[in-house]
């Protein structure tokens, strides 16, 4: 009579860059656990540890984790630590996780399940979770089944940090290097970039993560707004898709609209009108026009 021999878990390595320091190390501890806690595949949890700030203890502790593999490149900046942490993972399949966020119970291998039973995908993509400081929750929603995954992505992003799993070999990390490089919007464009490039994407509705996030949000920024004209042009220098390319072009107008009034609060009047006439060469700007007004100055009062 022959023992069977059970199959070896599929291993997946998360790599999670951070800058190591105190007022990050509770959530940090709980992205690590929850990538060490992960059933159904065998989980390699890499931490990078990056930009100059570690805190000396919070480092010390890590390094004495056995279930953990570190690696300290103080000059290295985020995309520098994604690509050290894929140049140290050995799994199969990697995935990247903010140290702030965490992957959900099973949820590694519900991703590793898809990509194993479609040998031709290339990328899995699960659904998850935004929690926001004051306890409140909304969902991050993939792309329905046989519905066009790009035109989802323009009406919202559905790739985050946390809820992709890739098909080493098939995905490998030189090939995103070039789109984190962009800082703002890097999951946006990457999901653009894979779709670009003919990847194939499996979505689940599974819910396999759960993003910790703030309520504050960075839009109103002027480095915000310029890095989100700067991607929306890339992503229209880089489509084929004529209904894609009119869609975004239509968010330019938007975008330039946008920092226009933003100028304009402030009293920047010269960007204001810069980002005016902007918006108004776009396509669909010219719904923009009447608020050409606003940016007149206001008539003298008649003597007298």
């Amino acid at each position: 009579m022959h023992q069977s021999r059970s199959r070896p878990l599929p291993r997946v390595s998360t790599i999670i860059p951070t800058l190591c320091v105190l007022d990050r190390a509770e959530a940090l501890w709980r992205a690590i656990q929850s990538a060490q806690d992960q059933t159904g595949v065998e989980s390699e949890v890499i931490v990078v540890v990056n930009g100059g700030r570690a805190d000396p203890a919070l480092l010390a502790r890590l390094k004495e984790d056995t279930r953990v593999r570190v690696a300290v490149e103080p000059a290295a900046k985020l995309p520098d630590a994604r690509r050290i942490g894929w140049e140290m993972s050995t799994g199969a399949f990697f995935g990247y996780l903010d140290d702030d966020d965490e992957l959900l119970p099973g949820g590694l291998a519900v991703r590793v399940a898809a990509l194993l039973e479609d040998p031709s995908a290339d990328v899995s993509v699960g659904a998850g979770y935004r929690q926001f400081s004051d306890g409140s929750e909304s969902p991050v929603p993939v792309p329905a089944e046989n519905s066009d995954p790009m035109l989802a992505l323009l009406s919202e992003n559905w790739m985050a940090s946390c809820s992709a799993t890739f098909r080493r070999g098939a995905i490998d990390e030189p090939a995103l290097s070039p789109v984190f490089q962009r800082g703002f919007f890097e999951w946006t464009l990457l999901a653009f970039h894979l779709l670009t490039n003919g990847r194939r994407v499996r979505f689940l509705d599974t819910p396999t993560f759960r993003i910790n996030a703030s309520r504050v949000s960075l839009s109103k920024t002027d480095a915000y707004a310029a890095a989100e004209f700067a991607a929306v042009e890339w992503m229209v220098a880089n489509t084929g898709r004529g209904d894609v390319r009119r869609l975004l072009r239509r968010r330019l107008a938007s975008i330039a609209h946008s920092r226009s009034e933003t100028a304009r609060e402030t009293r920047s009047w010269g960007q204001a009108w810069k980002w005016h006439l902007r918006s108004l060469s776009l396509p669909g700007g010219f719904r923009y026009l009447p608020y050409t007004r606003w940016l007149l100055p206001p008539k003298a009062n008649p003597i007298g």
